[in-house]
C-alpha cells in the first residue's frame, strides 16, 4: 500500500532529520505514522536517477549528501526503523535501485565521518540483507572506493557481516583464502562470476579469461595485492580492457587512479603497459593516476623515473 502523506509533512521531516532535531522528528511520526512509508515525489535531481523515490530512511545514508546533522544520522535511522521504516525497501531506478544498506556502504560522507560501520551495523541488526539485489551494497562500496579509499573499509566490513562473495568481489575485499577456494578448480566453478553487475557490465556465460581478468581489476581497484599477484600467477592478464561502470580500462588504471603504489609496481613488474589507453577518454595510466592528483602513483608510471621497470 502507498502511503499518502503531504509534500508538505515529508518535507518538515526531512527538515528535522536534516537538522538533528530528532525530538521534532518524532513528534512528526507520532501525528502522521505513513510518513515512515512514504516515498518522495520530487524528479529534480537527485531524486531524478538512482534516488528516485526514496523514502526518509534512504536520507539517512548520505547518498547523496544533503550537508545535514550526520553526527544524528544513526540515530535518526533508528528512530524511523523504531516507527516501522522497512529496513530494506528500495529506491526505484530500475537495475540502479538501492535499499538503505547500499546506499550507506557507498556513502562517502558516512565513511569520511566515520559513521559508515555504526550505521550498517544498525540496518544488518534490524534485518537488512547484505545479499539484497544479488549483492549490490557490496558492489556500490567497492566502486566507490575510486572515489574515496576509505570505502574500501565498509566493503570488508559487508564480507565480514555475511555478505557473499564471487570471484571479483573476493579479490576486492582482499579474502585471498575465498579466492584460492574459488579459482582452485578448473575450469572455474559457476559460482565465480554470481554476483551483482550493472546490466551495462555484466557478460552472460563468461569464459575463464575474462573472470580473471575482471578479478585483477577490482583487485587493483581495492588495492589488494597480494590477490592481484595470485590471480596474474592463475592467468589474469594484466593488459586486459575490462568493463566497471562507464569505463573500459585496465587493471593498472584502477590502481594509478586510486593511488596504490604497491600494486602499479606489481603490475609494472608484471609486464602491465602504461602506454595502454582506456576505451571512453583515451588516457593512459599516467594521466588517469595525474587526473586523480596521485602524485605517487604517478611518478611511478613515468617514463622518467629510472626504476620503474
Amino acid at each position: 500500500m502507498v502511503a499518502v502523506v503531504t509534500k508538505a509533512a515529508f518535507a518538515e521531516a526531512l527538515a528535522f532529520l536534516d537538522s538533528g532535531d530528532l525530538r521534532s522528528l518524532e513528534t512528526l511520526l507520532k501525528s502522521d505514522p505513513d510518513l515512515v512509508r512514504a516515498r518522495s515525489d520530487a524528479l529534480e535531481p537527485p531524486y531524478d536517477a538512482y534516488f528516485h523515490g526514496a523514502k526518509l530512511l534512504h536520507h539517512t545514508a548520505a547518498n547523496p549528501d544533503r550537508s545535514g546533522n550526520l553526527r544524528t544520522f544513526v540515530e535518526a535511522a533508528r528512530l524511523l526503523l523504531d516507527y516501522g521504516a522497512d529496513v530494506d525497501a528500495a529506491t526505484e531506478n530500475g537495475d540502479w535501485s538501492w535499499t538503505t544498506l547500499g546506499l550507506a556502504a557507498s556513502s562517502k560522507p558516512l565513511v569520511q565521518a566515520n559513521l559508515d560501520l555504526a550505521m550498517i551495523d544498525l540496518l544488518l541488526d534490524n534485518g537488512s540483507d547484505p545479499d539484497w539485489g544479488n549483492g549490490i551494497a557490496l558492489y556500490g562500496a567497492l566502486f566507490h572506493v575510486s572515489e574515496e579509499p576509505r570505502q574500501l573499509r565498509p566493503a570488508r566490513y559487508l564480507a565480514l557481516r555475511g555478505a557473499s562473495l564471487d570471484l571479483a568481489y573476493a579479490a576486492g575485499v582482499g579474502s585471498i583464502d575465498t579466492v584460492c577456494r574459488i579459482i582452485e578448480p578448473v575450469p572455474l566453478p559457476s559460482d565465480a562470476y554470481r554476483m551483482y553487475r550493472p546490466k551495462e557490465n555484466r557478460v552472460e556465460a563468461p569464459e575463464d579469461a575474462f573472470v580473471l581478468d575482471e578479478a585483477l581489476v577490482f583487485a587493483s581497484l581495492a588495492g589488494q595485492t597480494e590477490c592481484a599477484r595470485y590471480l596474474i600467477e592463475r592467468g589474469a592478464r594484466v593488459d586486459s580492457l575490462v568493463p566497471l561502470g562507464i569505463h573500459r580500462a585496465t587493471a593498472l588504471h584502477w590502481a594509478a587512479y586510486v593511488g596504490w603504489t604497491d600494486t602499479v609496481d606489481l603490475l609494472l613488474h608484471r609486464g602491465a603497459s602504461p602506454a595502454i589507453l582506456d576505451e571512453r577518454y583515451q588516457a593512459n595510466a599516467l594521466q588517469w593516476a595525474r587526473h586523480a592528483g596521485r602524485d605517487l602513483t604517478a611518478e611511478l608510471l613515468s617514463s622518467e623515473n629510472p626504476a620503474r621497470f
